[in-house]
């Protein structure tokens, strides 16, 4: 995973803990309460083993999924919810401005979205 992505995860009040080894894609785990079951998340592609090959929905939410990703295996749903990836200010001065951003507005838009699903359930 991007470090940028950890470092606003850890700014939006993320306890963020590694697998402890050092390797070149390293494991995070975030710590959420009781309840809140953290998958182990790391860079990977969408067939790795880890992943669900059947009944999930998707969430696609880079800015090129649409044309890029336009079936993904084993989804029930796919959900487009495209993002303006904020890699293009990586080395700048508003570099971690525009992740805090980002990590804010997904946040909000999951949230409003995971609550509609559970009225409807």
């Amino acid at each position: 995973m991007n470090p940028r992505v950890i470092n606003a995860l850890d700014q939006a009040g993320f306890v963020v803990n590694t697998s402890g080894e050092s390797r070149e894609n390293p494991e995070y785990r975030l710590s959420g309460g009781e309840y809140f079951n953290s998958p182990v998340m790391f860079s990977k592609k969408i067939n790795h083993p880890s992943n669900p090959s059947s009944g999930f929905c998707a969430i696609m939410v880079c800015s090129d999924a649409d044309e890029s990703c336009p079936f993904v295996p084993g989804a029930e749903e796919r959900i487009s919810l495209p993002y303006h990836d904020p890699k293009e200010f990586d080395g700048t001065e508003q570099e971690e401005l525009k992740y805090n951003e980002r990590c804010r507005q997904i946040a909000r838009d999951m949230f409003y979205m995971m609550l509609h699903v559970k009225n409807r359930l």
